[in-house]
């Protein structure tokens, strides 16, 4: 598994546009040592030929372009870039996806809330459904073992997974009422756990402060990185936290899980 932090800043970047405080202004100036972030946004290799993006920043075009792994290959004329999960529908998760509109085959996922949100209530998104194909959607169960990319055969231990966790958030304000109160508010804001052979990441990129059910995820303190006390990204090499149980022992392989709830 490999992982590319393409931004780390807050929304509206550092530094944002309107802000004049000191850090904001000392930057603009050079009086402060420190560079420019774009947005909060990962990038997760499976294998050489495939990313999946972790939400899409409105800073997504620009940080596409700064990273050589995601660029087209000649050989294909198309992009690595084959899978987005979203986990909200907060502006600062899917605007970008209006950078990938380019009739470009997508693969979406998030919880069917978020889908609901994007696809019914905002027109503007429809345009995701001009390419050809047009964008796949598939809807996120939470706490359960979800197949990004299936092993390869039987008894392999190579494929890609996901775990999707409520955070207990709320939805994006701009919701209407009446849509909001048809949405259950477990799916509005989730973090993330990918699992590929013995190797983990966590990824949540806004913590609203209410619940702890996530914290099951956390190991080691040493395991955090993140941008300040509201988000959080864990990677581990190896971990005796206990995965969402379906059939198997707590500590089974993931591949040994996804192929147990196909029996």
């Amino acid at each position: 598994m490999k992982i590319k932090v393409l931004g780390s800043a807050a929304g509206g970047g550092f530094p944002q546009w309107n802000c004049a405080c000191p850090n904001c202004s000392g930057l603009r100036s050079s009086t402060l040592k420190g560079r420019p972030r774009t947005q909060a946004q990962v990038a997760v290799s499976p294998s050489q030929s495939s990313w999946f993006l972790l939400n899409a920043s409105p800073d997504l075009r620009q940080q596409i372009l700064a990273t050589p792994e995601l660029a087209p290959s000649p050989s294909t004329s198309g992009s690595p870039v084959s899978s987005i999960l979203l986990t909200s529908a907060d502006v600062d998760c899917v605007m970008g996806l209006l950078h990938l509109r380019e009739f470009q085959p997508l693969h979406i996922y998030s919880t069917l809330s978020v889908r609901r949100i994007l696809t019914e209530e905002n027109s503007l998104f429809r345009v995701l459904a001009r390419s050809n194909p047009p964008a796949r959607w598939d809807s996120l169960p939470l706490d359960r073992l979800f197949p990004l990319a299936p092993p390869s055969g039987p008894g392999k231990k190579d494929g890609f997974f996901c775990t999707a966790v409520s955070l207990m958030g709320s939805f994006p304000d701009y919701v209407g009422e009446s849509l909001r109160r048809s949405l259950p508010p477990e799916e509005a804001v989730i973090g993330l756990q990918l699992l590929q052979k013995e190797k983990r990441l966590f990824y949540a990129p806004s913590l609203p402060g209410v619940g702890e059910d996530w914290q099951r995820f956390q190991t080691r303190p040493q395991d955090r990185a993140g941008n300040g006390p509201r988000s959080a990204l864990w990677q581990q090499r190896s971990s005796s936290t206990p995965l969402p149980p379906w059939k198997n022992p707590p500590h089974a392989h993931p591949s040994e899980q996804y192929e147990s709830g196909l029996k």
